[in-house]
Order: structure tokens, then C-alpha cells, then sequence
């Protein structure tokens, strides 16, 4: 009986050895998944900042080319303005010229009228009988 007695707690150290064991693996197994999870979130947030100072850097560039289109819209809008308002001269001079030359125009046939009318009325065929 003492020799089983003894088997017995023999074996129940060794089981409880083996628990203890166990329990020592399982919670190593616990760790090791914890370290996992952290070193995977501590890659997702390192992939999240790259990724973000890569939109930051885009989003500078974009902001960049607007200004540039920007500045050009500008330009172009001015250049526009520019034309409008030498366009609007160029027409006036146009109109002004147009006016001068109807003006002589109506001027030389006048004088065509005038100069013709004495010549119209010295002419034999004009005259009258009954005239002098």
C-alpha cells in the first residue's frame, strides 16, 4: 500500500508537472499570438502612415498644378480681356474710317456735281431759245 501510495504521488507530481508544463506552453502560445498581433497592427499602422504621406505628397503636387492651371486660367483670362478691348478699338477705328470715307465720298460728288453744273449749263443743247 505504501508503495502505491507512493505511485500514486509519484504520478500526480508528474502530472502536475506536466499541468504546470502545459500551462507554461499555452501561455508561451498566448504571448507569441499577442507578439504577432502587435508586430501585424504595428505593419498596418507603418502601411497606413506611408500611405498617408503619400496622399499628403500628392495632394501637394495637385494642389501645386492648381495653382499653375490657375495662374495660367488667369493669364489667358487677361490676354482675353486684352483682345476684347483691341478688338473693340480696332472696330471704332473701323467705324470712325468707314464714316470719314462716306463723308469724302459724299464730298466728291458734290463737287463732281458742282463742277459739272457749269459745264451743263454753258452747253449749246442747254440753252434755250429765248436765253441769251
Amino acid at each position: 500500500m505504501a508503495v502505491e501510495q507512493e505511485t500514486d504521488h509519484t504520478r500526480q507530481i508528474q502530472d502536475l508537472k506536466h499541468a504546470v508544463r502545459l500551462a507554461g506552453l499555452e501561455l508561451s502560445l498566448e504571448r507569441s499570438k499577442h507578439s504577432v498581433d502587435i508586430v501585424a497592427k504595428d505593419e498596418d499602422i507603418r502601411k497606413l502612415r506611408v500611405g498617408q504621406c503619400l496622399l499628403q505628397d500628392e495632394n501637394g503636387d495637385l494642389h501645386e498644378q492648381l495653382e499653375e492651371e490657375q495662374a495660367r486660367a488667369d493669364d489667358l483670362e487677361n490676354q482675353l480681356n486684352q483682345a476684347h478691348a483691341e478688338l473693340d478699338v480696332q472696330i471704332a477705328a473701323a467705324e470712325l474710317a468707314q464714316n470719314q470715307i462716306r463723308t469724302q465720298a459724299r464730298e466728291v460728288a458734290n463737287l463732281k456735281v458742282r463742277s459739272f453744273r457749269p459745264c451743263i449749263q454753258l452747253h449749246p443743247l442747254n440753252k434755250r431759245p429765248g436765253r441769251a
